[in-house]
């Protein structure tokens, strides 16, 4: 089971490295990017990421839908170059 996301946890994704392109704030867990639907629009984010600032909590970015693949785990910070353009799910792991 998955903690309870705090309303203080949240994260911007960018579409390009150094906080640069489009963004979207998210604050949920996204088992399936291709199906997510945001504000730019239905499966943007899949295999797009390549930036992000962490507001709060520890946030697990997975490369494959359904929390599957290889796993990255961040904190509160500036991600200027991630692994680039291959995050498919995402998940709140909970407080640093």
């Amino acid at each position: 089971m998955s903690p309870v996301i705090p309303p203080t946890a949240s994260f911007v994704l960018y579409e390009h490295a150094f906080y640069q392109g489009r963004n979207e704030l998210i604050r949920e867990n996204i088992p399936d990017l291709t199906t997510y639907e945001g504000k730019i629009g239905k499966g943007f984010w899949n295999d797009r990421v390549s930036s992000m600032v962490i507001h709060g909590g520890v946030w697990e970015f997975w490369t494959d839908i359904h929390y599957s693949g290889q796993v990255y785990s961040y904190g509160p910070g500036m991600i200027g170059y991630p692994p680039n353009d291959v995050i498919s799910s995402i998940k709140y792991r909970g407080e640093p």
